[in-house]
Parts: structure tokens; C-alpha cells; sequence
């Protein structure tokens, strides 16, 4: 998984509640999830992923 690559939608957990994670409002056009242990930023147009911002290691929402 690198920066500029897709990601498929099955492999995508969204994060609903982003203060849980220590995160702000996240940039326009863009989500915050979580892929493959990873905490992530998303461009919701093409899933192609933004942002790799640090590990996690279990889902808080």
C-alpha cells in the first residue's frame, strides 16, 4: 500500500467518529479509514489513497 494507489472498497473500513482517533475535520473531497492496520486519508471520487498517517491497532468506531 502506497500513496497514489487504489484501494478497493472491500478493503476499507470508514471511520465514522475521527475524534477517536486523535483526528480534526478531515480535508474536503477526502476520508478518513482504516486499511490493513493503517490509519488512512481517501479521495471518496476514486478511492485512490491520499494519506498514509500512522498504524492502529484496533478500530475505535
Amino acid at each position: 500500500m502506497e500513496v497514489g494507489s487504489y484501494i478497493a472498497p472491500d478493503e476499507i473500513h470508514w471511520v465514522s467518529n475521527p475524534g477517536r482517533y486523535g483526528l480534526g475535520t478531515v480535508p474536503d473531497g477526502t476520508q478518513y479509514a482504516v486499511v490493513a492496520g493503517e490509519l488512512v486519508r481517501i479521495d471518496l471520487d476514486n478511492g485512490v489513497l491520499r494519506a498514509i498517517l500512522r498504524p492502529v491497532t484496533r478500530l475505535l468506531d
